[in-house]
């Protein structure tokens, strides 16, 4: 069995074929109209075929040349990247390998980095392994031949085809050989080269008075009203304050609050403080300076793809996530630059994207909670703000309030 990609010998995007000896049974993936001898079911895609054929026919009009090229283009940097300092090179013996990848590591350099310095210098390789591209975990390829996580962490794939020239080649050698010691992360640079991360948000519960305390103290208080304090007894207080919820007098758990601090971006915070019964601190970017050694000499920002329920082995989830790296990491070096050239963090600040990770410490009273969640944890709601708002919800659930009878009734809870 053999699979093709038809854009791997520039046929068109989304085109392939697969070929199955007669003695290998497969189940089909698609079902339907029993097209293409019943294993791919569906309208056939004419042009992909026709330019998928095209493509494999001019391939082969001069495939022993080509490969020769590509085999010299390897060869080419493969004796370069020999030459250079802390660089390991991946695979099998040049002669045996394939043609047109070279996989090398370069120490002591986040491979993020190189690539995107290479890039802007208009040359493009890509991070990891081909068969791992835009995973965030390791590269099962490199994990397999047995690379260390300092060489996973530092793999940057170089691709050839038949068009690449030897003088391309000398060029990515030459700017290589010129960008490397600015990239590398070692003592002795003015600072070091760190590249963004990425975390994802994050709930912590603050306040100290246990779940049955603050039960038994609003019941205290809400049987005032009612003048019912003689009903108080074990166990009463959560059906009483269930009771009261049902009716629509929430006005009593107004006399419980909780306090809580949660990581997340600045952008979710804005539509956080809009909630105007509620105390706030924030980390505050005008006195935060995050090239000092406390913040890791870098920025760090809240995962976009997560919030936004990216798959990234979608092409277009895909290309939409490395241009927001893209963005975070280009927001990061002119935020240092600001310093570096005398500017204050109040200044500085003003780079600094609406992805920026931050802390904000928020207390509510319990009806304001109430509130929050049914607005923010609805369908409706900012993806990166229902995020916030479902961990919340679910920290609340493990650690303080398990009543939905409290929290949501029950009614609201099937909405969800």
């Amino acid at each position: 069995m053999l699979s093709v990609s038809g854009h791997k010998i520039h046929g068109p995007k989304g085109s392939g074929f697969l070929y199955i000896d007669e003695k290998v049974k497969i189940r089909p993936l698609i079902l339907g109209g029993g097209q293409q001898n019943g294993m791919r079911s569906g309208t056939d895609n004419v042009p992909g075929i026709a330019g998928l054929a095209k493509s494999a026919e001019i391939v082969y009009r001069h495939f022993d040349e080509q490969t020769a090229q590509m085999r010299a283009c390897k060869h080419r940097l493969i004796e370069g990247l020999r030459e250079l300092d802390d660089v390991v090179i991946h695979g099998m013996p040049e002669e045996e390998g394939a043609p047109q990848i070279v996989n090398a590591s370069f120490l002591n350099v986040r491979s993020e980095v190189l690539l995107h310095t290479m890039e802007d210098r208009q040359i493009y390789v890509s991070a990891g392994s081909a068969c791992s591209s835009h995973k965030r975990a390791g590269s099962p390829t490199l994990t397999a031949i047995g690379a260390s996580k300092a060489e996973m962490e530092s793999a940057v794939r170089f691709s050839f085809s038949e068009f690449t020239t030897l003088e391309q080649i000398d060029y990515t050698l030459d700017t290589l050989r010129e960008v490397l010691p600015s990239c590398a992360d070692l003592p002795g640079n003015n600072r070091k080269r760190k590249i963004m991360i990425t975390i994802q948000p994050e709930i912590e519960i603050l306040s100290t008075e246990s779940y049955e305390d603050m039960l038994r103290r609003i019941e205290k208080i809400g049987r005032v009203c009612y003048k019912s304090e003689e009903r108080i007894g074990e166990g009463t207080a959560e059906k009483f304050i269930a009771g009261i919820i049902k009716r629509g007098h929430e006005s009593v758990i107004e006399h419980g609050s909780i306090t809580v601090k949660v990581t997340c971006d600045r952008g979710v915070t804005h539509e956080i403080v809009r909630h105007r019964i509620a105390s706030y601190s924030q980390e505050s970017t005008r006195y935060c300076n995050y090239s000092k050694d406390k913040f890791g000499n870098q920025i760090t920002c809240i995962d976009l793809a997560t919030g936004f329920s990216y798959d990234l082995d979608d092409e277009n989830d895909r290309k939409k996530y490395e241009v927001w790296q893209k963005a975070m990491e280009a927001a990061e070096q002119y935020y240092f630059q600001m310093l570096e050239l005398g500017a204050k963090p109040e200044e500085a600040r003003s780079i600094l994207p609406n992805s920026l990770k931050t802390e904000i410490v928020m207390t509510m009273n319990l009806r304001e909670w109430r509130h929050f969640i049914r607005l923010r944890s609805a369908n409706a709601a900012h993806p990166q703000m229902r995020q916030v708002s479902d961990l919340i919800l679910k920290k609340f659930s493990e650690n303080i309030l398990c009543s939905s009878a409290i929290w949501l009734r029950k009614k609201e809870n099937k909405k969800r």
